[in-house]
């Protein structure tokens, strides 16, 4: 068993992390600089940024989708971005990020989860879409699923009512489904 370290910060981390908090009280004119911090090479200063976008909510979304739209300068502030809106709460906060399910070059499927996959969660997802989504969700998930692959989604998720080209498994409380090729 390895003996516990203390966590520790260097200070220019603690200069950075302390103008993040600067940026959070200013609202939305610290959103740029803040969104320029999840690209910060300081993990520490990456979570306190994520961590102030989120409490900005409504006026955090707009920028951060934006950006997954058109900059994606790295995987590390991909996955930034991606976090911060996962975090964010806010009455327009739903209604933009479902809009990136229709940008052409979608960052979260295609930069984040590059490849075929023997298996895709996408488990208490589909329930907040309406039915055309839904369908559109699926192929884009079966793009990405090998031949003999399987998408697991929740109990009250059944994709039978579409009539898709995916056979149901149902084992215990989960739905899986298998593309027919």
């Amino acid at each position: 068993m390895t003996t516990p370290r203390a966590f520790s910060l260097t200070e220019a981390e603690h200069r950075r992390i302390e103008r993040i908090d600067q940026l959070v009280l200013l609202g939305a004119a610290g959103v740029g600089e803040l969104m320029a911090d999840l690209n910060d090479a300081s993990w520490t200063v990456r979570r306190a940024a994520v961590a102030g976008l989120a409490a900005l909510g409504d006026d955090a979304v707009d920028p951060l989708c934006r950006w997954l739209s058109r900059d994606r300068s790295s995987e590390r502030a991909i996955s930034a971005v991606v976090d911060a809106l996962s975090a964010s709460v806010g009455a327009s906060a739903t209604p933009v990020v479902l809009g990136l399910f229709d940008d052409p070059r979608p960052a979260v499927v295609s930069d984040a989860a590059p490849g075929v996959f023997d298996a895709i969660l996408c488990r208490n997802v589909l329930i907040y879409f309406q039915d055309e989504r839904i369908l559109r969700v699926i192929d884009r998930l079966v793009e990405h699923l090998a031949p003999d692959g399987l998408i697991a989604v929740g109990a009250s998720e059944s994709l039978l009512r579409f009539g898709t080209r995916l056979m149901c498994e149902e084992r215990g409380s989960s739905f899986f489904y298998r593309c027919v090729r």
